[in-house]
């Protein structure tokens, strides 16, 4: 008699989960490979860790495929598509194109003669990819079937962050106040959308009927040299239409971003978003964006989202040791941790 009334408790949980419509968050992720950049002060290298045990399964493994040091630098990007790996370096003025099994070199685009530092690289489609750079009104269109520069392509101001959602890659250029929408199918700025109060970084929502601007506010960002200061807002706009819906500030109870402004930004697939500033991670629904909370007050190096698993990390480095935590994609309370004693520049899933 026990045992059928265990059996139907069971078996009612099991129904009860299988119709939630929330993804179910196991207490402990289970063991995926990461692939993880540092910086010793005089060298940068990449190692293929297991998360979360910190297992070494390669120490440095472009010193051991291509028998040389990866650069005397910081790697400020890793960025993992198809079959290879994309490691920006900007004070090389360079971006490595590695064999994403092998490690080994497959390309290298300098960018000595145009003396600019690359930024951020984002992928379209199977065949192009977007790079913009520190300082410079272009984004140059990579290749990714030939490995070569197939153009460069002019935009009206530096941007500060991109972002590539169907066939639009948004750029926002926040010292003109403005969202820059290039097409990919024309290979042109298509369109540009006028948005106060200083863009500065661009996600989409969930299911990417929507565009989220977070904007850094007056005076703070470089180049911003306005005495008057402004907090932080967030713009939401239509995907289709690329029309503003709706401008909310940014203002988390007991905490004042006055003087913070956003320098990371991630949505997840629970449409909760979240923010990095030098000193706070707060979290907006992307939903209803005029409601924020601060989750924690601690400055993050980095805010990763996975979206295909829907897995949240951050990185936060500390004086002699760097952490990477897996976080809920929720309400980014900390499940798992790696402690590494290294300095971490970036970091991505393999």
């Amino acid at each position: 008699m026990k045992v059928g009334i265990i059996a139907l408790i069971l078996s009612l949980f099991l129904i009860v989960i299988s119709c939630s419509d929330e993804k179910l968050i196991t207490e402990i992720s289970p063991e995926k490979q990461i692939l993880v950049a540092s910086f010793d002060g005089n060298v940068a290298k990449l190692s293929r860790l297991s998360f979360p045990n910190g297992e070494v399964i390669k120490n440095d493994a472009y010193l051991e495929a291509n028998g040389k040091q990866i650069s005397n630098n910081k790697i400020t990007q890793v960025a993992t598509y198809l079959q290879n790996i994309y490691v920006v370096i900007p004070e090389d003025y360079k971006v490595l194109i590695l064999d994403r099994t092998t490690f080994k070199l497959v390309a290298e685009f300098s960018f000595i003669d145009e003396n600019k530092m690359p930024r951020k690289v984002v992928f379209a489609n199977a065949t192009e990819a977007y790079l913009i750079f520190d300082d410079y009104e272009y984004v140059f269109l990579i290749d990714t079937y030939y490995n070569k520069i197939a153009r460069k392509i002019p935009l009206d101001g530096t941007p500060s962050d991109i972002l590539a959602v169907g066939n639009q890659i948004y750029f926002t250029i926040p010292l003109k106040n403005q969202l820059s929408i290039l097409d990919t199918r024309t290979h042109k700025i298509e369109n540009i959308v006028q948005i106060d109060n200083v863009p500065y970084l661009v996600q989409k929502n969930a299911d990417g009927s929507k565009i989220l601007v977070l904007c850094a506010g007056i005076g703070k960002v470089p180049g911003d040299f306005r005495e008057a200061i402004s907090s932080p807002s967030v713009s939401v706009l239509d995907f289709n239409s690329n029309s503003i819906l709706s401008t909310h500030d940014i203002k988390p109870p007991k905490v004042d971003l006055l003087k913070e402004y956003p320098t990371m930004f991630i949505i997840t697939n629970n449409d909760w978003g979240f923010f990095a500033t030098g000193k706070y991670l707060i979290r907006i629904d992307a939903k209803q964006p005029q409601y924020s909370i601060m989750i924690e007050e601690v400055g993050y190096s980095e805010l990763l989202h996975n979206n295909i698993y829907n897995e949240f990390y951050l990185l936060l480095n500390l004086t002699n040791q760097s952490l990477i935590h897996q976080v809920d994609p929720i309400f980014a309370k900390k499940k798992v941790k790696l402690s590494l004693n290294q300095y971490i520049t970036y970091f991505t899933l393999m």
